[in-house]
């Protein structure tokens, strides 16, 4: 398990930058780019993790810590992303899916 307690660390370490001023600045393609690969590097997860308790698992886990890390900044990144694709279909004189469309 402490492979997995590893990866779990690295992944804080490279997405930690998302809670500072720094998250708040990408726009854009970035921000789709980045949301894409958060999205990424946290799905391997579940199926890492042996999803016990965490009062079972050692000392300093840092399951829940990556957890956190994740949604803030999926969350952080907020509408970015899926303007940069409205917009993109929009210049391309494509329809818009209804999940991103957001006159409905």
């Amino acid at each position: 398990m402490p492979g997995i307690a590893a990866q779990c660390d690295e992944f804080s370490q490279e997405w930690r930058w998302l809670a500072t001023p720094q998250g708040d600045r990408v726009r854009g393609g970035e921000a789709l780019a980045a949301r894409t690969r958060l999205m990424d590097a946290y799905r391997r997860f579940p199926a890492l993790d042996p999803q016990l308790p965490q009062h079972l698992m050692p000392t300093g886990w840092p399951r829940e810590q990556a957890r956190l890390l994740f949604e803030r900044g999926y969350d952080r990144l907020g509408e970015r992303p899926e303007e940069w694709v409205r917009r993109i279909l929009t210049a391309s004189g494509l329809d818009v899916p209804a999940g991103l469309d957001r006159r409905r």
